[in-house]
């Protein structure tokens, strides 16, 4: 048995990082897999680094999609590519030589149809040798009520694609990227945990995240922070029935985080926080229903929303 495996790779711009990461999956210990690159119309020298790729490995694929963001090329990735299991590396990462042939051996070992693997935030490349060691694992670990540093530790474990490889027919049934700016991950991943019947961690730093400060991510927009909170509330909805614990830190960070933005009031139009006040209403119908939650805790957070917001609205009127 040797699947074929499909990295997708959506590429705008990174004409500075992609051939690290192109060599990274490229020189993979496993050999069969195709890297789909689906460029998002760079404007930099992107089309020519992949081109020169393709002629030196047939296993580069390259599509030119139409630019409507990372959410749009990956879905586009999926329907183009032609392996057994698909995997997602962004352009400016890049990934351990093993990591496909470990996360390939725990799903088909484990017969199921998700594995996902731990990583590293990095600064640069550094390429290490590793002993394989999986075990089965559920999204509860990965977060604790009173402990956003645990859950930001594990946020790529539980919420990264990039952290994934699955098998494409479970994933062309459970997996789709939603329409948001940032978060996109968030519920895809969520669907994929709570429609698996088992998962496994591949317990190592396989993945390389790059600390890019030009990223999406670290662009301090509005539309980032509402999509955000979006996806936060969409992922409670996928996780509550599958894991109630998980669910409720979803909803916690998120109706905690919208608490804080309105109170040092980070957003900047006035129509940002009209949106976030939509959003966070949605939330408290759930937020007070949870049972891991006081009621004067649930109290605190929503009355403190409440009374930033109408001070910050009547301030602006």
């Amino acid at each position: 048995m040797n699947p074929l495996l499909s990295i997708i790779v959506p590429v705008y711009n990174q004409e500075k990082y992609l051939a690290r990461c192109l060599d990274s999956i490229l020189n993979q210990t496993y050999k069969n897999l195709e890297v789909v690159c689906i460029d998002d119309k760079s404007t930099d020298s992107t089309a020519d680094i992949i081109n020169r790729y393709k002629i030196k490995d047939s296993r580069v694929i390259y599509y030119r999609n139409i630019s409507k963001g990372v959410s749009s090329a990956r879905n586009f990735g999926i329907e183009k590519s032609k392996g057994d299991y698909i995997g997602f590396v962004d352009s400016d990462d890049f990934v351990q030589p093993q990591m496909y042939e470990f996360m390939l051996k725990a799903v088909t070992d484990n017969n199921c149809e998700m594995a996902a693997c731990g990583y590293e935030r990095v600064d640069e490349a550094n390429y290490r040798s590793f002993e394989y060691q999986a075990r089965e694992c559920k999204t509860s670990e990965f977060v604790d009520m009173y402990n956003f540093e645990k859950i930001i530790k594990n946020e790529m474990i539980l919420s990264s694609a990039c952290t994934k490889l699955v098998q494409k027919e479970f994933l062309k049934k459970y997996g789709r990227f939603g329409n948001y700016t940032v978060g996109e991950d968030t519920v895809f991943c969520a669907g994929l945990w709570a429609n698996s019947s088992k998962a496994v961690l591949v317990d190592l730093p396989l993945y390389g995240y790059f600390n890019n400060q030009h990223s999406v991510l670290h662009k301090k927009v509005d539309t980032n922070k509402i999509d955000l909170m979006r996806a936060r509330l969409a992922a409670y909805k996928i996780y509550r029935n599958y894991d109630e614990k998980t669910a409720a830190c979803f909803l916690f960070r998120n109706v905690a985080r919208m608490e804080r933005c309105v109170r040092e009031k980070e957003l900047t139009e006035k129509s940002s926080y009209i949106q976030m006040n939509k959003i966070f209403m949605k939330c408290v119908p759930h937020f007070l229903h949870l049972k891991e939650l006081n009621l004067k805790e649930k109290l605190f957070y929503i009355s403190k929303f409440i009374s930033n917001y109408f001070k910050y609205k009547f301030k602006n009127i």
